[in-house]
């Protein structure tokens, strides 16, 4: 039977044309918005930032990050904080409702 590949497997990678430049290949440090291009070996030991939509992220491109995207690791939603506040709320109502002396849910 045939395993069936993932798309991002048979896919070409994309990387884009400025990552061939003399500027990346001479420099340590580059700056970028291509979140879409595919990490290749070249870019190992380089910092990249990447912009993340309000600001600047910088991964630090190593062995393990080549053929994922620069958008994985330049994470630009924020997970957990409507939970976060949630959860303060509901700590503070119980804290509330013990100084009343009602029993809590």
């Amino acid at each position: 039977m045939l395993k069936q590949r993932s798309r991002a497997g048979w896919k070409i990678p994309y990387i884009s044309p400025i990552f061939f430049s003399k500027n990346f290949l001479k420099s340590k440090k580059f700056y970028t918005n291509r979140r879409n291009t595919t990490i290749a070996p070249h870019f190992i030991g380089k910092k990249i930032s990447v912009y993340s939509g309000k600001v600047l992220k910088t991964v630090s491109v190593k062995k393990l990050l080549v053929g994922g995207k620069l958008g994985q690791y330049s994470i630009s939603k924020v997970f957990g904080e409507a939970i976060g506040v949630n959860m303060a709320l509901k700590e503070k109502r119980k804290k509330e409702d013990k100084k009343k002396g009602k029993k809590s849910k």
